[in-house]
């Protein structure tokens, strides 16, 4: 009995630690189901056990572990105070790893505290305990950490000194070294470093003149050269090299000045190449002066590339013949020197010329010259280029088998060069032959044909096989209807045969043609059809886009709950296997989903994961998409001054891709966001630089609308003269366009001018001619606004009568379509109508009509607030 109560105190320890190591374990488990609160919990239940059983070690873990919790939470005050536990217990224990790793988490803390100094102190003193233990890993870490702070504090030759050594210490961590690469490249950009650097080497420089030292000027001057281009400091690069050049001069070192006005060319194309469209003449006259320099020494490869350089200046000029000359000259002297692959540029840059010249043939021939050379020296970068080239000329000329096959060459070889944004292009531009009016009907009549074939008839299989390759291409044609019947027929047959997955697959092209169709409830039942049979034979191949094209519709249809739960399936599926494409995507979704909600945080949050993404991975062209969602959160937010930003940022991101028609866009939003802001200057800017890339893309549609959207600007601030030019610019674009629905757009524009200069008979009769030209191309919504401006003029009139027969036929219009919004906005725009002229009853019947739409809406708040406003209004008027 003695020994059993002897021994009882020992068993309660070793039972109280194992419950503690439970209770740790679940926290675990808990925090990889990111339940935060229940591993919280955990950690705090497993130090109670390890309290009662005084395991002082165990307690040490603990409270790390406890202050990783908080930080992840960010709860830095509780993080503090745990890593603080955990320092004490470590240095008690005399546990040296742990040591260095809780300073490092302190310093940590700090960091996100702004308190850097701390941080500093911290990180310093991790990093003297891992040199200690000889651990190069975590001495990276740290150092990068110390740059970082030491950025913060401004201590810049601290900081660079800490990024080089970081630096030194990842050996081939291509992901770190890009990193520390780019905090180096921010150091070195701050206004304090250069200020600094640049006055020693300044001084410097004038004490060398003073002894006449031209050699050791000139490589201060190099240095001087070098620190303001590592800073994109172009300018100032362009003043050192200036000065070399001056140096040189006096030495009559005619060829060495040559090569300093081909760098400072350089550097005026880049700063050309940013924007500064001015700087293509300035380096027009260095070329020649570069050239006229070098004429006559032996250097013959330099004059043949700034040749090709004041090719590429004329290009930007758009003075076409200039820059062939150059190009030409410039390819003919490369060929003399035996550079195949300057050769080689030489002869696209002319196929560029004749492309813009229209000369497609001649283009197309050069491109090809260009390609045999490339194939004969194995350059798969040129050979890519130039097969993406090819297939573009080919595309022009409507040969889209061989432009197909061109643009396949060239996406096998951006593949093996692992350029994905490329192959991304590349296959857009596949997409586009694909979607091609003529090659769809070309394969429509093939496939049609095949059909018809005696043996096809009895091969089930094969019949059903070729229906469903019909129902693609009638929906990629647009003939959504057709392309469904054609798809259940091939469904029938599928039935037949009992081939499941053949089955899956056509209910999710089904699902799709419903949702192109508006018809929600129907692609619902399709696409969850077609994500049933996938779970039930076991398909992994496509479900999780099945998961989210069906997500997507149940968001259309307002079912945020299920919408929001197939969302999450997909995003923990593509998380598992690690696919960053199908992760962008569904923290697209999921801020969609969260917008449509009003959960602006969430929907911040998720947008920015997938921009985070895409940064990570370097991807242009969906990072602009980002950029654009975030610019639509804010403006829903009315946070202004966010949606500048990113919408500068998506701006920037398209005129770098290329993109003309995003970045019309992109300058049409940053217009309306300046608006908001109250800059009307601005305004003007960006509608006119809109204006610049419509016309760049000859789109006329597009040329309509920004001519349209300066003419109200002008009309809104009273220039009369000039919004009258800029609707006849709009006009005339909408003629040529063809489009009727554009053309009666203008009209309302120009009836709306008449209409605030007070005259009413002219406006009544550009209104009626854009209502004749809605009716004509069955424009309903066009004839809903026609009918609305009528009736507003009508109603200013004091004709109430005749304009509640506009309004009406106005609401038919949008009850035609079950244009919900639409409708609800003409209630709401005609009870103000009414609430202005003191028209109590005919108020109260549109707020009425109003509110029954909120409801179908499902009670929008900005709408429900609005409409509280109208009545709170419409309670102080006396009834007349």
């Amino acid at each position: 009995m003695s020994e059993e109560k002897e021994n009882s105190p020992k068993k309660s320890q070793t039972s109280q630690i194992a419950e503690a190591r439970r209770f740790e374990q679940l926290a675990y488990d808990s925090l990889k189901n990111k339940k935060l609160g229940d591993a919280e919990s955990n950690f705090k239940k497993a130090l109670e056990c390890i309290e009662a059983a005084g395991d002082e070690p165990g307690k040490a873990f603990i409270y790390g572990n406890l202050g990783n919790l908080y930080f992840q939470t960010k709860k830095l005050e509780e993080a503090e105070d745990n890593y603080k536990k955990a320092l004490a217990k470590m240095e008690e224990l005399k546990n040296e790893m742990g040591v260095e790793n809780t300073l490092g988490n302190l310093g940590n803390v700090y960091l996100y505290k702004g308190e850097f100094e701390n941080a500093r102190d911290h990180y310093e003193k991790a990093l003297e305990s891992t040199r200690k233990s000889n651990n190069p890993v975590n001495q990276a870490m740290y150092s990068e950490n110390l740059g970082h702070v030491s950025l913060q504090l401004e201590d810049l030759e601290e900081s660079e000194k800490h990024f080089l050594i970081a630096k030194s210490l990842v050996g081939k961590d291509e992901e770190a070294l890009k990193r520390i690469e780019d905090n180096l490249k921010k150091v070195k950009n701050h206004f304090k470093y250069i200020q600094t650097k640049e006055t020693v080497l300044l001084e410097q420089a004038e004490e060398i003149k003073k002894s006449g030292d031209k050699g050791k000027l000139l490589k201060k001057y190099q240095e001087l050269e070098d620190l303001y281009y590592e800073g994109s400091r172009m300018e100032k690069a362009i003043e050192a090299t200036e000065m070399s050049i001056a140096v040189y001069e006096e030495m009559d070192d005619k060829q060495s000045a040559g090569i300093l006005y081909g760098n400072i060319g350089s550097m005026m194309m880049q700063l050309a190449a940013s924007g500064e469209k001015e700087m293509l003449n300035k380096a027009e006259d260095i070329f020649l002066k570069a050239l006229a320099c070098l004429e006559g020494t032996p250097d013959k490869k330099r004059q043949a590339y700034l040749m090709g350089s004041l090719g590429n200046v004329f290009l930007g000029t758009r003075k076409l013949d200039k820059a062939s000359e150059y190009f030409h000259k410039s390819t003919r002297l490369m060929g003399e020197l035996g550079d195949a692959i300057g050769e080689g540029r030489g002869l696209e840059n002319i196929g560029n010329v004749l492309s813009l010249k229209n000369d497609w043939d001649g283009a197309l021939d050069m491109f090809q010259n260009a390609l045999v050379i490339m194939e004969k020296m194995e350059n798969r970068p040129g050979m890519a280029q130039q097969n993406e080239a090819i297939g573009d000329i080919l595309r022009r000329k409507e040969s889209l088998d061989e432009a197909e096959e061109a643009y396949k060459r060239a996406s096998s070889l951006f593949e093996l060069m692992k350029e994905p944004q490329s192959v991304e292009r590349i296959q857009e531009k596949l997409l586009a032959i694909l979607s091609n009016p003529k090659y769809l009907a070309k394969m429509e009549k093939q496939l049609r044909e095949d059909l018809k074939a005696p043996d096809v008839e009895n091969d089930k299989k094969r019949k059903a096989t070729l229906l469903g390759e019909l129902g693609n291409v009638l929906f990629l044609s647009k003939d959504l209807a057709a392309a469904a019947e054609v798809l259940k027929d091939s469904l029938t047959i599928q039935e037949e045969l009992n081939d499941e997955a053949q089955m899956g697959a056509i209910y999710g092209n089904l699902g799709s043609i419903y949702m192109e169709l508006n018809d929600l409830p129907s692609s619902d039942e399709f696409f969850n059809k077609a994500i049933q049979l996938k779970e039930k034979t076991g398909d992994q191949s496509g479900f999780v886009e099945l998961l989210g094209h069906r997500a997507n519709v149940l968001l259309m249809m307002s079912k945020f709950e299920l919408s929001e739960k197939l969302m999450k399936k997909a995003l923990g599926l593509n998380e598992k296997a690690k696919n960053s494409a199908g992760l962008i995507s569904d923290y697209r979704s999921l801020g969609n989903l969260s917008l449509q909600k009003t959960d602006w945080a969430m929907a911040e949050r998720n947008y920015l994961n997938a921009r985070q993404l895409n940064e990570k991975i370097g991807n242009k062209r969906e990072l602009v998409e980002d950029d654009r969602n975030l610019v639509n959160l804010f403006v829903q937010k009315s946070d202004w001054k966010l949606a500048e930003k990113h919408g500068l940022n998506a701006l920037q991101l398209a005129d770098e891709l290329k993109d003309v028609r995003g970045a019309g866009n992109d300058c049409r939003n940053l217009a309306s966001i300046y608006a908001e802001l109250k800059q009307r200057g601005k305004v003007e800017e960006y509608f006119l630089k809109a204006l610049e890339r419509s016309l760049e893309s000859k789109d006329l549609k597009e040329i309509c609308l920004d001519y349209r959207n300066l003419g109200q600007i002008n009309m809104e601030r009273g220039y009369r003269e000039k919004a009258e030019k800029n609707f006849g610019m709009a006009l005339d674009a909408a003629e040529k366009s063809g489009d009727k629905s554009e053309v009666a757009e203008v009209y309302r524009g120009l009836g709306n001018l008449s209409f605030r200069n007070g005259h009413h008979d002219e406006a009544e009769k550009i209104y009626n001619k854009a209502l004749e030209l809605t009716i004509e191309a069955d424009d309903k919504v066009g004839s809903a606004k026609d009918n609305a401006f009528l009736g507003n003029l009508k109603f200013k009139s004091g004709q109430f009568e005749d304009a509640q027969k506009y309004f009406g036929k106005s609401a038919e219009c949008f009850e035609s379509l079950n244009n919900l919004v639409g409708l609800v906005q003409l209630y709401m725009t005609v009870a103000r109508l009414n609430l202005a002229e003191s028209r109590k009853d005919p108020c109260q019947e549109q707020i009425d009509k109003a509110k029954e739409i909120s409801e179908k809406l499902g009670k929008p708040e900005q709408l429900e607030e609005s409409i509280e406003e109208l009545v709170k209004m419409l309670e102080k008027i006396d009834r007349i």
